[in-house]
């Protein structure tokens, strides 16, 4: 049985490496609350904790902090309240059986993903009345996100005791986690509801990291009716036609304002891991986009996804092209702005802004950015 059990949690730790995703996603600080089930299936007179097979209710809370993008440390704090058999045969009251543990659980992937099974193993301490005993919780979990900032917790363990005065006994616990503090920029590519049905429109040409592209709007020279004139993807490479009833004062003028908001909202436009999936998270930001494109109808917006340099670089060109698209699509089918007014472009990891060796400078290089003109 405990070969068993030890390649099973072998087999868990291998497959965890095999299925990753995202190598720079770490858990965020959460605090839980659960009902936790205690079940004591034998009875032991060397052993304090007697409950003749019974199953005791409790509550618990626990904090939760990534350490790496596999493994993340779990506080728990459980509370129960028990009765058992005294050396007469008799029935004490029901006293408080208090217990903490101090676990690493390592997660089968380690990306925030809406269903993330993990083991668990620790130390813990319990108190029943003046007793105090040494256990070691091992167990299995899974963490199951509800969207927002909140996820479900399971988590199945049997206790195993160290010291005399602890009883083995099985844990089982349910509960509701959040995150807690100011969300941190590594999540900047997490979770999303999908445009399910985006509007038809020209697809966008994926710029190849080889392909030349003399004009650098990322449509590559071989598709590009413009080559040496920065242009749209809509008007096949080639700028978009001033309107002729355009103000001469303006034609070359966005404010610092309007650059400034149109920067606030890129920031906080969030993506599902390895996914062009927008988070809810974002749909405020890009209401606002929105509504500055609505406030001046003369304006054109310029869409540009980009991301670190994990993983191969095809696939970063091609996540960072569906991204940006993915805003469009918005901006289109919820905005209503007219597509002709805007560009997606995705250069992939090619314009980093920060250093790709530490974890927050591949954190700002996953973005995407909107710059506002005129022509």
């Amino acid at each position: 049985m405990l070969k068993k059990s030890l390649s099973f949690l072998l087999f868990i730790f291998s497959l965890s490496r095999l299925l990753a995703q995202d190598p720079n996603y770490i858990q965020q600080p959460s605090l839980g609350l659960h009902f936790v089930l205690n079940s004591f299936t034998y009875r032991d007179t060397s052993q304090v904790f007697r409950n003749q097979g019974r199953s005791r209710l409790g509550i618990a809370i626990n904090y939760l902090q990534g350490l790496t993008p596999h493994t993340d440390l779990n506080a728990t704090i459980s509370g129960s309240f028990l009765d058992y058999p005294g050396k007469d045969g008799t029935t004490n009251d029901k006293h408080l059986l208090t217990e903490a543990d101090l676990a690493l659980r390592e997660k089968l992937f380690p990306a925030a993903r809406r269903f993330n099974p993990f083991v668990q193993g620790g130390i813990g301490l319990s108190r029943f009345l003046s007793s105090y005993g040494v256990f070691l919780p091992v167990g299995i979990g899974t963490q199951i996100d509800l969207r927002g900032e909140t996820f479900l917790l399971l988590h199945a363990q049997y206790r195993i005791p160290v010291s005399s005065s602890q009883s083995g006994h099985f844990y089982f616990s349910v509960g509701i986690a959040g995150i807690i503090g100011k969300k941190k920029i590594a999540r900047t590519h997490r979770k999303t509801t999908s445009l399910s049905n985006p509007p038809p429109g020209p697809s966008l040409p994926l710029l190849h990291p080889s392909s030349k592209d003399s004009d650098g709007d990322g449509i590559p020279d071989s598709l590009d009716k413009c080559p040496t004139v920065a242009g749209l993807a809509s008007y096949q490479g080639c700028p978009a036609p001033a309107s002729p009833s355009r103000p001469a004062r303006i034609t070359n003028t966005v404010s610092d304002d309007l650059r400034k908001k149109m920067d606030r909202a890129a920031q906080l436009v969030f993506f599902e891991t390895d996914s062009a999936t927008l988070l809810t998270d974002s749909y405020k930001a890009l209401n606002e986009v929105v509504s500055i494109l609505r406030q001046d109808t003369l304006l054109l917006l310029d869409i540009s996804g980009h991301t670190d340099n994990s993983g191969s670089p095809e696939k970063n060109q091609h996540l960072s092209q569906r991204r940006a698209k993915a805003v469009l699509d918005y901006l289109v089918s919820q905005g209503h702005v007219d597509q002709k007014r805007l560009s997606a472009t995705g250069y992939g990891s090619s314009r980093p802004i920060d250093d790709n060796t530490t974890v927050k400078g591949r954190a700002r290089n996953r973005r995407v950015q909107f710059v506002l003109r005129y022509y």
